[in-house]
């Protein structure tokens, strides 16, 4: 039995440009390092602006669009950048919540801060620990999963993305008590959610070790790196406004600034902990002693291909089919699982 033409034509067709992707990720791949990696970059910043032309007929924020793009030129789709550029491109994701992290730092004012008043706290209170609370029920009791698997699980879930947020508020130009509110909690969960992240690890890790593995070492060197982070954010945030005088030209504060977060990154790295907390604390000193918000402008500015990279990269690894048939939960598990086991470090960035 014969297929009929359009089925014909459509086959053809998509043979066809089957072939053509598989051609130009073989060439960006065989190609030389540095052009490798400049079409790999200039390929995902133009398909996630492309995308977000479409995200916006939808009236869906542009964070939408970068997700799918990253979705579509991944190894699940079209494969079009090459798994050795995307593993060298690691920091992008410390580089980027750092921007993130920073820029929430201006919502910190002490004058805003006691026009919330305690609200701010009680919300983020109740909003991450009675989450991380209802998952531990769940995993625990109901699941029967393992002790330090729930404890792991309950901490992450009091954890909420910034930057999505962030980059939502900015696309929309939301303004008023409401945002600020919203921003000062999404700063603060992240404060509360790395600092249980951080002790659940410990924890975990203690409780696999049997009762040997408690003790003030174990428990209580996340916290006191976690305070090492906050006093390190101070000092390069009043570094930072000892670095531009009001005479400072923009060009020259973008690069101080830009050059400061990267340090601080650089030195999270070094210490294999999280630059969130860090970048936040410098962000909120610089804002109250330097009393001056067209720096967090500035970044604005400048942060926008970052964090659309960002997202391409994060979301690249998305593989529907593995979500549907149940494949990508189990795999997640398994992974939580042997991380857990072979963690060497109390502390791990979050991203």
């Amino acid at each position: 039995m014969q297929n009929a033409p359009g089925c014909d034509t459509l086959y053809k067709i998509h043979v066809k440009s089957e072939v053509n992707v598989t051609e130009l990720s073989s060439l960006i791949a065989n190609t030389s390092p540095v052009a490798g990696v400049i079409i790999s970059i200039a390929l995902m910043l133009f398909s996630g602006f492309a995308m977000t032309r479409l995200t916006k007929l939808a009236r869906l924020p542009n964070v939408t669009g970068y997700i799918l793009a990253g979705i579509l030129i991944g190894p699940y789709v079209l494969n079009l950048v090459p798994q050795h550029i995307i593993d060298g491109t690691d920091f992008l994701s410390d580089i980027a919540l750092a921007f993130i992290a920073f820029s929430t730092g201006e919502f910190f004012k002490l004058s805003v801060l006691k026009k919330s008043g305690m609200k701010v706290v009680w919300i983020t209170i109740f909003e991450a620990v009675l989450a991380s609370v209802f998952i531990f029920i769940l995993t625990f009791f109901v699941l029967r999963l393992d002790l330090a698997f729930s404890i792991v699980l309950a901490a992450l879930a009091s954890a909420t993305a910034p930057a999505s947020t962030m980059m939502t508020i900015r696309q929309t130009g939301a303004k008023g008590d409401f945002v600020d509110t919203l921003l000062q909690v999404v700063a603060l969960d992240d404060v509360v959610g790395l600092v249980l992240y951080s002790v659940a690890i410990s924890v975990a890790l203690a409780s696999l070790s049997g009762a040997s593995g408690f003790s003030f070492e174990t428990l209580g060197r996340p916290v006191l790196l976690n305070l090492l982070v906050l006093l390190l954010g101070s000092v390069f945030g009043l570094f930072m406004k000892l670095l531009m005088p009001q005479k400072r030209s923009k060009d020259n504060k973008l690069i101080i600034s830009v050059a400061l977060l990267f340090a601080f990154c650089g030195v999270c790295a070094l210490l294999d902990i999280s630059p969130l907390l860090g970048c936040m604390m410098m962000g909120t000193v610089y804002t109250n002693i330097a009393d001056d918000d067209k720096l967090f402008k500035q970044l604005n500015y400048f942060s926008p291909p970052i964090l659309l990279l960002f997202f391409v990269r994060t979301s690249r690894s998305f593989c529907f089919f593995a979500s549907s048939s149940g494949y990508a939960a189990v795999k997640c598990v398994s992974e939580m699982c042997s991380t857990l086991k072979g963690f060497s470090s109390p502390i791990s960035t979050v991203a």
